[in-house]
């Protein structure tokens, strides 16, 4: 039988000490058990620190910056500031827009 373990310390997982690190683009990582995934957690986002503005970190992988968890990019780090300042504005896909204008025609 395959037995699961921690990427770090070679710990056995079950569903009670198993969380799963994703980089910021999503990209899998490894799973680690609930003592190791602080730790590794934060050496990566020390990483991909850039900046913290306003209260909120900014990190940025494969030359694009990015809030941690979130599923959009920015091409500059002031553009992700201007995200930050408007919080209340929400992200739209620019595909989504060509979409429906598309559609409108």
């Amino acid at each position: 039988m395959f037995k699961t373990v921690c990427k770090n310390c070679q710990t056995e997982l079950s569903f009670m000490n198993i969380r799963r690190l994703e980089d910021l683009d999503f990209e899998k990582i490894g799973v680690f058990c609930t003592d190791c995934f602080p730790k590794v957690e934060a050496e990566i986002k020390s990483l991909r620190f850039v900046e913290e503005y306003m209260g909120t970190s900014i990190y940025m992988k494969n030359g694009k910056f990015g809030l941690w968890g979130a599923n959009y990019y920015f091409k500059s780090l002031d553009d992700a500031r201007a995200r930050i300042d408007n919080r209340h504005i929400a992200y739209v896909d620019s595909n989504v827009l060509g979409f429906m204008s598309e559609q409108m025609k």
